[in-house]
């Protein structure tokens, strides 16, 4: 049994930063390549995904950013992708469904897979792929993360050259000469007349901003350059202001489509149903939802208003409510289309037939006066609501916006953004208009527009902001119509979403954790806000998952700029805190290296709409030291082997020198440590407090677990917690 205690203390907020994960930088450069290869949009994404969120799961492994001079296990690294991408497409293709798992993939790219459900539930799963497929998906996007991020994190560029390192990706690289001094002045400035523009190097990364502008660890090489650590300047071209950021991005296109040509190339070796799985489904025909209610029965019986769209195949309607009295549906020529007949014990289900008339049905149910019943309508169509989610600003390197957690909601009479993708041709995508209905009944919330991302001929992406304005549960719809004018309906009902006034985030730098054998604690930042015009007092809790038993912890409230009571904290209305949490593994019995640690903080107060949470993800890991590498570093998944920074200690006897990450110093930021047992601020212990809590799914909207329709997902690709269906939209 895995028991867990949680400290949460108030602390100081602190903030963090190889191409943007946008249009400019890794999305658009994996995009771009792909797009010219003939890859279909699921694929597209599931590859995207696995590359944007390499920054958040893989942000202290050098090799996956080859920085620090990384370039023997950055090129490996890029192998054994490969490899990895070419056994998951084989295993998808023989239908091997005990091939995909921890045996195989004991690292990053299985704690990906299994967590990205954590974070969006909407993801490539809805068009029928496997689990080997989008893992094949997820290991591509996390070697063409590395690949981009060669251009930008090393002096390729500098040193000449306009095209593609032709070794990426076919063999491994040497070292660097340890005695080689490319930055001999300034860790900003390449000497570009010695060992700067005749040696290959790359930069430094440091999450300490002082060692990190200093670089003080190596003297005479580079740094990456960090513009929230004060030093922007360094190799990095990361974006357009940077120097030489277009040549790099180009010169990133054209090496991305010659990586996945190496990958095309042995699959083609096996056979053209290999590629073609790979390159996924552009012309997928799958369910998807014209309408969704859910409700009590008011009195003996309810009436809905249904709209029939023009844009899909067999249409059936589906209702669900014990001890069912009698269903009755109307066509919009007032004739009835269902009675007695179709009804069953618990369920009625009303064949419509293949294309039936377009306009307003209404459906009346009746049965005993509150029960709870559903009704969903379905049809077979290639305009599928594909993708939806609040998003979020995340990743330490690269800042994007990602889905928001699984237990994230929307903030109440505030300005969200949103993220939403139709799939499918022919889309007239400027007819398209948004709308939240009630779950309750279908009725309309809010309409509203939202700017066009792209238009691509696969499929519609838009981007934007809207303010949730009312109190009530809710789904988003889509209506819209074809270049033919065809008019069409899409619910996307990947998870129910009711605004609250908290805004629950997280705060620390670092965005997942590792746990291990002797190292037994992690800490967190989270800031709440409190919304409301109203103060509230809210209750804050730490749940773990997936665990199966309980935790205990304790609160400690100190002075500072707000106080603790208990485990609560009182916020007026715009008033922010931002609280550190630790937690604690009692018990590793139960615990396997490679499992997944899946963590939810929220905030409650008394009251509704006064609850909000996110998920964070980590793993349990096999390297030794308290914490973690003695702190000096972090442990490789795959090898369970700790990565050091530069001549210090990780804790074991390997020769640490061989394994080191000088990229990859922790924080050091006043009352809080990404490692370490416990918040260090100083600030005086007012009081203490126990308290238990079991470990179920928070029971608000959008819980892990609660009620998910065909089109929900398990996920996407890749990478791991993060989270899914690559698409930052930033």
């Amino acid at each position: 049994m895995r028991l867990v205690t949680c400290l949460i203390v108030i602390v100081l907020a602190a903030s963090s930063t190889a191409f943007k994960p946008n249009a400019e930088g890794h999305g658009g450069v994996t995009n771009e390549a792909l797009e010219s290869l003939g890859f279909c949009r699921d694929a597209r994404d599931g590859i995207e995904t696995g590359n944007l969120l390499t920054d958040i799961l893989e942000q202290l492994t050098a090799s996956a950013h080859f920085d620090g001079e990384s370039l023997p296990d950055g090129s490996r690294r890029l192998l054994d992708k490969i490899d990895a991408v070419v056994e998951l497409v084989d295993a998808a293709v023989n239908d091997d469904d005990e091939f995909f798992g921890f045996d195989f993939l004991d690292g990053t790219l299985g704690l990906i897979q299994n967590a990205v459900g954590i974070v969006s539930p909407t993801v490539a799963g809805i068009l029928g792929t496997t689990n080997e497929q989008r893992g094949a998906w997820s290991a591509c996007g996390q070697g063409l993360h590395s690949l981009q991020d060669f251009y930008s994190h090393s002096n390729w560029v500098e040193m000449g050259n306009d095209s593609p390192f032709e070794k990426l990706g076919t063999e491994e690289l040497p070292p660097v000469p340890e005695d080689s001094r490319p930055c001999p002045d300034d860790p900003a400035v390449l000497d570009l007349d010695g060992d700067g523009g005749n040696i290959l190097t790359t930069g430094y990364f440091d999450f300490s901003p002082s060692r990190h502008c200093e670089l003080l660890s190596e003297p005479g090489k580079c740094r990456h350059g960090w513009d929230l650590a004060g030093c922007a300047s360094g190799l990095n071209k990361d974006e357009p202001t940077r120097p030489n950021y277009a040549t790099a991005r180009a010169i990133a296109v054209a090496a991305t489509r010659d990586y996945v040509q190496l990958i095309l190339n042995r699959l083609e070796e096996l056979s053209e149903d290999h590629v073609q799985t790979f390159k996924g489904n552009c012309s997928p025909t799958n369910e998807t939802q014209v309408f969704f209610a859910t409700n009590t029965l008011s009195g003996s019986c309810d009436t809905l208003d249904i709209e029939i769209d023009e844009v899909g195949r067999d249409y059936e309607l589906h209702i669900e409510l014990d001890d069912i009295d009698s269903v009755s549906l109307l066509d919009p020529s007032d004739v009835e289309l269902a009675d007695d007949d179709d009804v069953g014990s618990s369920s009625a289900s009303i064949d419509l037939g293949d294309t039936p008339t377009a306009g307003t049905y209404t459906l009346e149910i009746c049965g005993d006066s509150e029960r709870d019943y559903s009704v969903e309508l379905i049809t077979s169509s290639t305009v599928l609501s594909y993708q939806f989610s609040f998003t979020r600003t995340a990743g330490a390197r690269n800042e994007g916006r990602y889905p928001a957690t699984v237990n994230q909601q929307p903030i109440l009479g505030q300005s969200n953004e949103i993220f939403a993708e139709l799939y499918g041709a022919s889309i007239n995508a400027q007819s398209v208009s948004f709308s939240f209905v009630s779950i309750e009944d279908g009725r309309v919330l809010k309409t509203f527009s939202l700017p066009i991302e792209e238009d691509a001929n696969d499929g519609v992406t838009f981007f934007g902001d809207v303010t949730v304005d009312f109190a009530d549960q809710f789904f988003l719809r889509v209506t819209g119509e074809l270049i033919n004018g065809d008019s069409f309906i899409r619910y996307f009902r990947s998870r129910e979403y009711q605004a609250q006034y908290p805004e629950v985030q997280l705060a620390s730098e670092e965005d997942t954790f590792q746990l291990g054998p002797d190292s037994g604690s992690v800490s967190f930042d989270f800031s709440v806000v409190n919304h409301d015009v109203q103060a509230h007092s809210y209750t804050l809790e730490l749940q773990v998952l997936n665990n199966e038993g309980a935790y205990t912890g304790s609160i400690r409230s100190v002075s500072k700029n707000k106080v603790l009571d208990s485990d609560t904290v009182t916020l007026n209305s715009g008033e922010s805190v931002v609280v550190s949490v630790e937690l604690n593994v009692e018990d590793h019995d139960d615990i396997d290296f490679g499992d997944l640690i899946e963590m939810n903080f929220r905030a409650r107060a008394s009251g509704d709409n006064v609850v909000n949470s996110v998920d964070v993800v980590g793993q349990y890991v096999g390297c030794s030291g308290n914490p973690i590498c003695n702190g000096n570093g972090v442990c490789d998944p795959e090898t369970n082997e700790c990565l050091c920074d530069t001549g210090m200690d990780c804790g074991d006897s390997d020769d640490d020198d061989d394994d080191f990450i000088p990229s990859a110093s922790l924080p050091s930021i006043p009352g809080f440590s990404v490692f370490s047992p416990s918040p260090t601020d100083g600030s005086p212990a007012t009081s203490f407090t126990s308290f238990t809590s079991n470990n179920s799914p928070s029971s608000f909207g959008g819980s892990p677990g609660s009620g998910d329709s065909s089109a929900t997902a398990t996920s996407v690709s890749a990478a791991l917690l993060l989270i899914c269906l690559v698409f930052v939209i930033a």
